[in-house]
């Protein structure tokens, strides 16, 4: 389907109806970041579920950003795997960003839930794994910490930090908390951890968006 002589937020507007229309994944490639910026949220303004792929940092950057792109990235990897009718707005470079393998990605997945029997060394070395940082007091996505019984982690699925509190081996509780007051709040049934950063450009079974992109998008 060709459709000519739109502009400026019409674009946008016209792939919201047709995703209405016929809900599926779609990707969006725009010139820039700041064009990617713009159909966004432009296609928030016409309700569509719209999320915007970051395109690669600077090698040599580190640091809190570098994590917030990593956790944007693997939502969005979670969500186009699971099928769901989400629109990906991307600048080329983006295209290129290195993810890991569909495969990899699932392997290193934690889902966690209440009652749940594992020992907490797997666990923390699990998160090693999937790229978290071990803070002393987890403020930030990708970050965790344990305390005695109590392990801490802001994992991208979540809105804030969850507090896992273990009876030995077992999850007696999961709740998120308040990284300002450290005060729980909402009790969850489930954590999903998902996994952190990308494999070096040289990295043999990398992948990269349009590999996540099901054949009906």
């Amino acid at each position: 389907l060709r459709v000519a002589g739109l502009a400026g937020p019409a674009r946008p507007l016209v792939v919201a109806e047709l995703l209405q229309i016929h809900p599926r994944p779609a990707v969006v490639v725009v010139r820039s970041v700041a064009d990617a910026h713009r159909w966004t949220q432009d296609l928030r303004f016409f309700r569509a579920p719209v999320l915007e792929f970051p395109e690669r940092e600077p090698r040599l950057w580190r640091g809190g950003h570098h994590r917030e792109a990593d956790a944007e990235r693997a939502v969005i990897a979670r969500r186009l795997g699971a099928g769901e009718p989400v629109v990906i707005v991307v600048p080329p470079a983006g295209l290129d960003t290195p993810l890991p393998a569909p495969a990899d990605f699932s392997a290193r997945t934690l889902r966690i839930g209440v009652g749940d029997r594992l020992e907490r060394e797997l666990l923390l070395e699990a998160f090693e794994t999937a790229g978290y940082e071990r803070v002393d007091t987890v403020v930030e996505v990708g970050q965790w910490s344990v305390r005695g019984g109590i392990v801490d982690v802001f994992v991208p699925s979540h809105a804030s930090p969850v507090r896992l509190e273990f009876f030995g081996d077992d999850v007696e509780s999961i709740r998120h908390f308040d990284p300002s007051t450290q005060r729980s709040t909402e009790t969850l049934d489930e954590l999903l951890g998902l996994p952190l950063g990308a494999p070096a450009d040289d990295a043999p079974g990398g992948a990269f968006l349009l590999d996540y992109v099901p054949a009906n998008a």
